[in-house]
């Protein structure tokens, strides 16, 4: 993949947005956007969930509009109006399940953002697809198929959730199911490498909770335990024994919080991103080089890299975090929605329509 703007573009993450509650706020309040100590905080917002990738961010709000922000190459940002139940933002693309429909925005080279007609639960955009839980249980997927990531099988799901080059679901009785990621490919000796192997394998069980990386994925069992799959390129597939209440699989790290509430990591620890600090947490998630997590007191902590700042979590009390490529995003429980670390000062669009940022 080619490098844009000077960053190491990789396949994006999946991060399985969790519920934050926050005060209400009338539509007709101002939103502003000032920079706070080095931090770009949206004040006048009232999510209740953000998705987070490489490159943008999306939310929901409590009167059901989209938002979002960060690069907007392809339109991926100008979410449209309407009432959303949900929403999924990836590099190049978002989709979201509006009025019961999906609809998707930026980049169609491989017709990503082609979403099929009819009624929808829950969508998950990837790399260059996507796929969705029609409201009778079946799963559909569009864009790109050249690795099998598109063939979504038959039967009842409850949730699905696409990758860089494979796709995995959870049916209704639990059990794990995924396709596509046979990205084998020719090397200049001739030797067949198949960096993807393994990342359709999904193993049996029955789960509460998956989350499918750019290349290995990770789910926490009906008993707790949690397990991985892929072809663990950094051992971000060798998940620790114990009982697991979450997991986040980044692109070479994989973290998950365990039923004490203590955070573990796993996997490439270059940039000391595996290095998860001693305490008690609520949820973690695992970025490209680093990760974040919010405490039982509500506070966030990251680590790893930290060269943009990214793991420079402020202060203050969050519902929610997410830990993107140079950046990381946090809910905060009023609403307001803070960013830190590289190339977070960008343009807000709330419903479609553009808002100023205020800079003083």
């Amino acid at each position: 993949f080619q490098p844009v703007d000077g960053d190491r573009i990789l396949p994006t993450a999946r991060f399985f947005p969790t519920t934050a509650r926050a005060n209400q706020w009338l539509r007709s309040s101002v939103i502003t956007v000032p920079l706070e100590d080095g931090y770009q905080t949206f004040t006048g917002l009232d999510l209740v969930s953000i998705s987070v990738t490489l490159s943008h961010f999306c939310g929901v709000q409590e009167d059901g509009s989209a938002v979002c922000w960060g690069r907007n190459s392809d339109g991926q940002a100008e979410a449209p109006s309407g009432r959303f139940s949900h929403i999924s933002a990836a590099f190049w693309h978002s989709c979201g399940v509006r009025d019961g429909s999906v609809v998707c925005w930026g980049r169609n080279n491989d017709g990503q953002t082609d979403a099929p007609r009819g009624r929808f639960s829950q969508v998950s955009a990837g790399w260059n697809h996507s796929c969705g839980v029609r409201e009778d249980g079946s799963a559909t997927c569009w864009g790109d198929n050249d690795y099998g990531q598109a063939e979504a099988p038959r039967g009842t799901f409850r949730e699905v959730s696409a990758g860089g080059f494979h796709s995995c679901g959870v049916r209704g009785d639990g059990s794990v199911v995924c396709w596509g990621g046979a990205s084998c490919q020719k090397r200049e000796d001739g030797a067949v490498a198949c960096p993807a192997e393994g990342q359709a394998d999904a193993p049996g069980g029955r789960f509460s909770q998956i989350s499918v990386g750019s290349y290995s994925s990770c789910g926490v069992r009906e008993d707790g335990s949690a397990i991985c799959w892929g072809p663990n390129l950094f051992g971000e597939a060798d998940s620790p024994v114990g009982r697991f209440s979450q997991v986040s699989v980044g692109y070479s790290t994989s973290c998950g919080v365990r039923e004490d509430g203590s955070a573990a990591c796993w996997g490439d620890n270059d940039h000391g991103q595996a290095d998860a600090p001693v305490g008690r947490f609520s949820e973690v998630s695992a970025g490209r080089d680093h990760s974040c997590g919010v405490r039982e007191d509500s506070t966030v902590a990251c680590w790893g890299g930290n060269w943009y700042g990214q793991a420079d979590a402020p202060n203050g009390q969050f519902s929610q975090v997410s830990a993107g490529a140079n950046y990381s995003c946090g809910v905060r429980e009023d609403g307001t929605v803070v960013c830190w670390g590289g190339n977070v000062f960008y343009t807000l669009y709330v419903a479609g329509e553009r808002v100023t940022p205020i800079t003083e």
